[in-house]
């Protein structure tokens, strides 16, 4: 990596305020790459295999899904501060979307070990980074169910039926209504 382990602490503090202490990104900092990538350059491919994660520094991100009937569907932009790929850093497996550089973008990789580590030294990065995941996987669901329900949706509508939906979570076994709710309902459903 070219840039010195106190100038990478301080871009990357930027993006990830005090996560991450002098001496942890010291040890890290011989697996860390520093990537830049022209406008259109992909960073990488749906289906292409996980071996590292990527936080950006500068740029923008349009992150895609493959839909059968749709083709590439834009689910994402990713800006400064916010992780790529995390989700199969974690979780292992491909890449489950295409991320292509709308900008000039600057990231720092992360490779699998470095995480690791970083991710037992610092326990407060799986919250940040579940936060992000969590937030991206609503994202895709509602853009793989709106659609059908509504026809095509562009960025700023998904956004705003975004910001209005609140996702509830059941226990397991949990009833989202029962019968006696409504009483007056048939019975043949």
């Amino acid at each position: 990596m070219e840039s010195t382990a106190s100038d990478l602490l301080a871009r990357v503090d930027g993006v990830l305020p005090g996560l991450l202490t002098p001496g942890l990104i010291e040890s890290i900092a011989p697996a860390l790459e520093r990537c830049v990538l022209a406008p259109g350059a992909i960073l990488f491919t749906e289906g292409d295999p996980s071996d590292a994660m990527y936080v950006t520094l500068r740029g923008s991100l349009r992150v895609s899904i493959a839909h059968p009937e749709r083709g590439a569907v834009v689910v994402g932009h990713i800006g400064p501060g916010a992780p790529v790929g995390e989700m199969q850093i974690l979780s292992g497996g491909t890449r489950t979307a295409t991320v292509t550089a709308e900008t000039e973008s600057e990231l720092v990789r992360v490779p699998r070990i470095a995480f690791e580590r970083v991710a037992v030294e610092v326990p407060d990065i799986m919250r940040h980074l579940n936060d992000a995941i969590r937030r991206r996987v609503r994202r895709n669901q509602l853009v793989a169910i709106l659609p059908s329900l509504f026809g095509s949706l562009d960025d700023e509508m998904l956004g705003e039926i975004e910001a209005a939906v609140t996702w509830c979570r059941f226990p397991a076994r949990a009833r989202s209504f029962s019968r006696a709710m409504w009483p007056t309902l048939p019975t043949s459903w």
